[in-house]
């Protein structure tokens, strides 16, 4: 009769998939028997004494025939709990004990794990904090037995809020999670003492944020899919500066590399080298405008001296090399060819004498000779080539260990949440995530990104060319290296338009996109059966829309920033049904729920419960009004029973402490 269900860490989720509790389903089937056994000893009607019957044992205090007061119930199989007894059910405070070593010490309602208590497994994992119908719902604390901590919100057996997870190894993550997953918000310390702070989407970064090295080194800007891509700046442990446009993890495209020695260069890169067209300032004042190939001048270009000199001309390796003209301050010139730096000086015999023009100058003109010892120093300064050293960017590993090499797109929304009588969660774990520390900035150039070709376009570094060197605009069909295959519009090389999205993992999208992101109308149906239909915003749910799960149960409403955001409707599997504000994936705010058994709640709600003013209506016609706090009647109220008697004055824990 025990259900085991598992939460479950892994590939950077912290999701419960189904929970895992002690089964609630054998605590109703052995209550309703407290009351309708055999006397065995004592006054089994209003009393004390023993009950026997075929579901267990109980011993304890009676009223009206069934278990009110203190007690302990013992069932055949093992199963044991001590505590308050209401109308013959656990309510109050109790300890329940099964076989197999697990254990609950709390509060009970109705015959329901429900408000402060800690759950032990028989692994050794402990949860300690708030539960709200069988299920981790509120403030608590999660300790597994691999020696991992997780301190902070909850919501229906799911990690989801501002949290802190602690890992064996004392790295941590701190900030927001969303469906057991790091979302938003949030700082990674990793095991080298190095850390990320910004915007996380599951087990990697995504959006804006700032790395910071141990040994110095600091990037600041977006990152996408775990690596540095778009604008960013990265400054290296050396003392370099690199500002500029970053593609799947390096710098690439336009940028500005700064040198402690004051040089600097800006202008094109490709695979974090400067490579294209740029300027580049050395620290004595000389500047190179012209072609980069590979981070060394090569191609057309000028070099400018600080005392006025300048070459116009071909450079190879750093050289000059080929045809070239040098200009020195006193206006003499050389134009020709040049070789590793040194220019080719041609030797033409006199006219009435067998001596070269060059042999009679060093005879008869001393300005010659000084000419060509000019041009000789200014070759003297190629012959060091100058190397350039790689802006190489560091990729952090990811957050959490990947156990297979799946693209998951993880639903950041927040999973259901029915109001029903339902087991309290266990935990189970996975093997803790692997850290990689992150590595010098290394001097040797990256590999470039490969190429996978579809049957007609090419994909590079994320942007899909037409097969002739440019970006693809109109329609195609495309698989991307990650395994995403995509039928639709494109523009400039990127999905535009409308379109079909298939993933990896078996989700698929079809609907309007933009710059390579969902974006506009359209619907995400999920491998396991969810979909959203409405609004979407740079790969969001952003707007208006619907989100269904396969057991009926489903959201309309107003979405931000992929959460449940604004006013909207909530209904249940089971009937219930909540309609008013939502905040960040939760009811927050004014609203009123429905519950299954016939209960109304009418008033404020934070973080799912009701807290604050509202008002309690029961199916039995009694009434309450007044304060709650975490889904308790907490502070001043009334209650007003169906007979008509009322009991005003100050509640806490549900009860009526002090009457007025």
């Amino acid at each position: 009769m025990v259900e085991e269900k598992s939460f479950i860490i892994g590939r950077g989720s912290l999701r419960k998939r189904t929970g895992c509790c002690i089964v609630l389903s054998l605590m109703l089937s052995i209550a309703p028997a407290v009351g309708f056994g055999e006397c065995f000893r004592g006054d089994c009607k209003e009393g004390m004494g023993v009950q026997v019957s075929k579901d267990g044992r109980y011993e304890g205090e009676f009223k009206k025939g069934l278990a009110n007061g203190k007690g302990v119930l013992t069932s055949p199989d093992g199963l044991k709990y001590s505590g308050q007894f209401k109308d013959g059910k656990f309510h109050g405070d109790g300890q329940l004990k099964s076989p197999d070593g697990r254990k609950y010490v709390g509060s009970f309602q109705n015959n329901i794990i429900h408000g402060y208590g800690t759950l032990t497994q028989s692994d050794g994992s402990l949860y300690k904090g708030e539960f709200s119908f069988g299920r981790f719902h509120g403030r608590g604390v999660l300790f597994f037995a691999d020696g991992r901590e997780y301190q902070g919100d909850f919501r229906n057996d799911t990690i989801e809020g501002q949290g802190k997870l602690i890992y064996a190894d004392g790295t941590w993550y701190e900030g927001m999670f969303q469906n057991g997953q790091p979302n938003g918000k949030g700082t990674r310390k990793y095991l080298d003492g190095s850390s990320h702070t910004g915007e996380f989407k599951g087990d990697k970064r995504q959006g804006y944020g700032v790395f910071q090295g141990v040994g110095g080194e600091r990037y600041e800007g977006n990152f996408a899919d775990d690596v540095y891509q778009g604008e960013g700046s990265l400054k290296y442990s050396d003392g370099r500066l690199y500002r500029g446009e970053f593609k799947g993890g390096i710098a690439q495209g336009r940028g500005r590399l700064e040198y402690p020695d004051g040089s600097k260069y800006e202008g094109n890169f490709v695979d974090a080298l400067p490579d294209g067209e740029g300027t580049r300032d050395y620290p004595d004042g000389t500047v190179y405008k012209g072609r980069m190939v590979k981070g060394k001048r090569n191609g057309p270009g000028e070099l400018r001296y600080p005392d006025g000199s300048f070459y116009n001309g071909e450079f190879k390796d750093n050289k000059m090399h080929g045809q070239g003209t040098i200009t020195y301050t006193d206006g003499k010139s050389f134009s020709g060819e040049f070789i590793n730096g040194q220019p080719q000086i041609m030797k033409k015999p006199a006219p009435d004498s067998t001596e070269t023009v060059v042999e009679k100058q060093e005879k008869d003109e001393k300005p010659a000779v000084e000419k060509k010892a000019v041009i000789e120093k200014k070759a003297i300064v190629e012959k060091q080539p100058e190397v350039e050293s790689k802006p190489v960017v560091e990729k952090k590993e990811p957050i959490v260990e990947k156990k297979e090499p799946v693209v998951e797109k993880k639903e950041p929304v927040v999973e259901k949440k029915a109001p029903v009588e339902k087991a309290a969660p266990v935990a189970k774990t996975e093997a803790k995530p692997k850290e990689v520390a992150p590595a010098a900035v290394a001097p040797k150039p990256e590999k470039p990104e490969k190429v996978a070709a579809t049957v007609r376009y090419p994909v590079k570094n994320g942007v899909v060319h037409d097969g002739e060197g440019g970006p693809l605009t109109g329609s195609g069909e495309v698989v991307f290296p990650d395994g995403r295959a995509y039928k639709g519009q494109f523009s400039e090389g990127l999905m535009q338009g409308p379109g079909e999205l298939s993933f990896a993992s078996g989700d698929r999208y079809v609907g309007e996109m933009a710059k390579g992101l969902p974006h506009g109308y359209g619907t995400y149906r999920y491998s396991d059966g969810r979909e959203y239909k409405g609004d979407l915003s740079e790969g969001k749910k952003h707007g208006s829309g619907i989100f269904a799960y396969p057991d009926a149960t489903r959201y309309a409403g107003e979405f931000k920033n992929d959460l449940f955001a604004g006013r909207g409707e909530y209904f249940y599997a089971d009937g219930s049904r909540y309609k008013g504000d939502f905040a960040n994936g939760s009811f927050n705010g004014q609203g009123e729920l429905v519950y299954a058994n016939g209960s109304i709640y009418n008033g404020e709600f934070r973080d799912d419960l009701p807290h604050g003013q509202g008002v309690l209506t029961s199916p039995d016609g009694s009434r309450y009004e007044g304060e709650f706090q975490f889904g308790r009647r907490e502070g001043q109220g009334k209650l007003i029973r169906s007979d008509g008697k009322i009991f005003e004055g100050v509640f806490a824990n549900d009860r009526l402490v002090t009457k007025e």
